[in-house]
């Protein structure tokens, strides 16, 4: 009797082009929930404050002020399935930290960043996603 060996091949770029896309738009998500976060008037304020673009600002409030922070966003690709999102302006480790400055003035953290992980589940999101 001949030796008969069965073989099977998968092509697997179809479901790579569905996880890539999955990835992608999971991260789009994020990112759009950040930027919601930065917008979002809950955030806690110790004190009245003139606002540079929106006039007096009491507590909640949302972070943006003059758009520097958000305009500061970068999203850049690391590795396969991997990102990594941030903030450049001078102060954005600030404002999601907390702290106080040089002249005594103290912030409040509001880890905007966590919060939009906590709001978007993301491995649902993912799975949402990838069902497409």
């Amino acid at each position: 009797m001949a030796d008969k060996k069965a073989k099977l091949r998968l092509d697997t770029s179809q479901l790579e082009r569905a996880l890539t896309q999955a990835f992608s738009d999971t991260m789009d998500a994020y990112e759009k929930e950040q930027k919601d976060q930065l917008e979002a008037s809950v955030y806690s304020w110790p004190r009245p404050t003139e606002s540079k673009a929106r006039g007096l600002k009491g507590s909640p409030r949302e972070i943006s002020d003059t758009g520097e922070l958000a305009a500061s966003f970068y999203r850049v690709s690391i590795g396969r399935y991997k990102e990594e999102f941030g903030y450049n302006a001078i102060h954005a480790a600030l404002v999601h930290e907390g702290g106080t400055t040089s002249k005594g003035t103290s912030y409040p953290g509001r880890p905007w960043t966590i919060d939009a992980a906590r709001n978007l589940d993301i491995a649902e999101e993912f799975r949402r996603n990838y069902r497409g």
